[in-house]
């Protein structure tokens, strides 16, 4: 859990703080209000609204806490160098995100959602974090990048000359032999165009 104070006037015995529906215990201290905030109500991330109450009437006016944590974002992979966009969710409204270069170095700037990052080239891990107004930031969430090596096909025929109506095997061996991850599919053309099914 973590204390939540609330500074107003006409504060007395009575007055408590209210989160979402939840009346708190609340310590009075003059006009100031003080209360632990249970840790299932911060568990998620989103908005709490917290209002105060006195002699058991809630104030109309309620102030939000933002309860961030750390972003979803997924790694990205391309063939070859070339421009890269990543991408950051689950901040609530009233917060935002900031990112980071490998080196573990803010990106002045770089407060939204996506990071697009120009011709790169290399296997790299960048981060993400959520930005709650006040300047508090959630732990960071590494999103890695893999530039993978661009594959060429050699064709090799069975036989370079045939009888009119026989048939010749065309075999596709790729470089490099297998990819990162997964396995190669091939798409076979004549004359530029896709050969259905092959």
């Amino acid at each position: 859990s973590f204390q939540i104070t609330v500074i107003g006037a006409n504060f007395n015995g009575s007055s408590r703080i209210i989160v979402n529906t939840l009346e708190l215990t609340t310590n009075r201290n003059g006009n100031t209000l003080t209360a632990n905030i249970p840790s299932n109500l911060t568990t998620n991330i989103g908005v709490l609204s917290v209002r105060t109450s006195t002699s058991n009437t809630p104030s109309t006016n309620s102030i939000n806490l933002i309860v961030i944590g750390p972003p979803t974002a997924q790694g990205v992979q391309r063939c070859g160098p070339g421009d890269v966009t990543l991408t950051a969710s689950g901040a609530p409204q009233g917060a935002s995100y900031q990112w980071y270069d490998p080196s573990g170095t803010a990106i002045s700037g770089a407060t939204n959602s996506t990071l697009i990052l120009q011709n790169q080239s290399s296997n790299a891990v960048y981060s993400v974090a959520m930005t709650a107004p006040g300047g508090c930031v959630s732990t960071r969430t590494n999103v890695p990048i893999t530039i993978n090596t661009v594959p060429t096909a050699r064709v090799t025929a069975s036989s370079t000359a045939t009888c009119s109506g026989g048939s010749v095997v065309l075999t596709a061996e790729a470089t490099p032999a297998s990819p990162a991850t997964g396995n190669y599919t091939y798409q076979w053309r004549n004359g530029g165009a896709n050969i259905p099914g092959a």
